[in-house]
């Protein structure tokens, strides 16, 4: 099972009555790696200026600006789809990634 919407981690990929108990004494017959979780995608940017102006004595002050975005898009990563049949969240998706985070950075050389 590959391919399926966001939204379908959040409303539960599937119920618990599509996993019968196997017979007492014999294993499952649900092959390993069936189901992949939701892919992982996160793109950060990095953006930085360099002013220079002028000092005492010939010297230069130099400026420095700089700005990080992680999770650039804001896309949600859903994490940790509860596997537990007994639990009323099995199949659904009970944890998120980091949102988006931007930090600013300036610093003056002289």
């Amino acid at each position: 099972m590959s391919g399926q919407p966001r939204s379908k981690f959040l409303t539960g990929l599937f119920p618990a009555s599509a996993f019968p108990a196997p017979s007492l004494g014999t294993q499952g017959n649900l092959g390993r790696n069936t189901y992949d979780q939701q892919g992982y995608a996160k793109v950060n940017l990095n953006a930085e200026k360099l002013w220079y102006a002028p000092w005492f004595n010939g010297e230069k002050l130099n400026i420095e600006f700089r700005t990080e975005m992680v999770n650039a898009f804001n896309r949600p990563n859903m994490t940790n789809v509860d596997g537990d049949l007994v639990d009323g969240t099995f199949g659904k998706a009970t944890g998120q990634a980091a949102t988006r985070q931007i930090q600013f950075h300036a610093r003056v050389q002289f």
